[in-house]
């Protein structure tokens, strides 16, 4: 039972951990006035890569939600105490099917988003992204490091 707990976490806690962290933090980007200075975006191509960026977060919201359902389905499964193996196998594709049908999307969204941009806009975003990486790690650098400490 707690190899299934501890399963269960790691497959939701996991990816998170490896994930990238875009600099340019979550969200609407393209309105911030820096970066839409930098750019020298449009109104007009503000507006479509707003409603782009619109409708696939309606989707991925859809998907989040059908992962989070799977989640409950299979947490409440392994709470039982004989498991149905083959009813948690399942379950357990569905979730990697779920979650590969999120990142999907999201790859398309960046791919529909980066269509709008010239070639010029694109090279300066990326600019942008590694100044503010650097800037990252230069500051994650200078903290002093605190040990770490492990609970009884």
């Amino acid at each position: 039972m707690i190899f299934s707990a501890l399963l269960l976490l790691s497959a939701v806690y996991m990816p998170e951990a490896f994930a990238f962290k875009d600099p340019l933090g979550p969200g609407k980007w393209w309105k911030r006035p820096f970066v839409r200075d930098k750019l020298q975006l449009k109104s007009d191509q503000i507006d479509r890569i707003n409603s782009i960026w619109t409708d696939y977060r309606k989707k991925i919201i859809d998907v989040d939600g059908l992962i989070k359902k799977e989640f409950l389905d299979l947490e409440n499964l392994l709470t039982h105490p004989v498991i149905d193996r083959q009813e948690a196998y399942k379950i357990a594709e569905s979730i990697g099917q779920l979650q590969a049908r999120h990142r999907t999307e999201q790859i398309k969204m960046a791919i529909d988003i980066r269509q709008e941009l010239s070639q010029g806009q694109f090279q300066r975003l990326e600019e942008l992204k590694r100044e503010l990486m650097k800037r990252i790690k230069k500051r994650h650098l200078s903290e002093p490091s605190r040990p770490e400490r492990i609970e009884d």
